[in-house]
């Protein structure tokens, strides 16, 4: 017989095809199949080959982020307060004055009828500052970095004292 006959023979056997179904599956047949030689053949080198292949998967897709977020770098609740207040007036609170963090969505404090305003912010471990902002209709728009305490679990207080248009 001559080679280019065999190999058109071998190219459309039908263990070429199944060889090749094989490889086009992908990886989780690739496992399926992995655990079930391994459950056929006894468990003890199979199983760890597919836990460990699951480990991997598990790592490449979602465990880094799930690292990251429980140990690296993780999220805390930290307290702000303070009052918000007419420059050079401390005996005049601004009612009704907002104080929002920049970059942070719904993340906003209305003051009471003291000029005092309270909330809690998630910052992430590793954030230094943040950066606050407070408006009230007929002052000047204020933004001030605050720094993060680190280490220490008690509140941010930031006052605002805003000066008329």
């Amino acid at each position: 017989m001559s080679t280019p006959k065999r190999n058109l023979r071998q190219l459309f056997s039908r263990r070429a095809r199944e060889e090749r179904k094989k490889e086009q599956k992908g990886i989780l047949p690739f496992l399926w199949e992995s655990i079930k030689k391994g459950v056929e053949g006894g468990l003890s080198g199979s199983v760890s080959n597919a836990v460990k292949w699951l480990l991997a998967i598990i790592f490449v897709t979602g465990g880094g982020w799930l690292v990251n977020e429980l140990f690296v770098n993780p999220w805390e609740n930290i307290s702000i307060e303070g009052y918000v207040m007419k420059y050079d007036q401390a005996d005049m609170p601004l009612v009704g004055a907002t104080v929002y963090v920049v970059g942070r969505r719904q993340v906003e404090f209305e003051t009471d009828e003291k000029g005092y305003y309270s909330g809690q912010v998630k910052v992430r471990k590793k954030e230094k500052t943040i950066l606050l902002s407070c408006d009230y209709p007929g002052y000047d728009y204020f933004q001030k970095p605050v720094d993060i305490p680190v280490d220490k679990p008690k509140a941010i207080r930031t006052d605002f004292h805003l000066q008329p248009h």
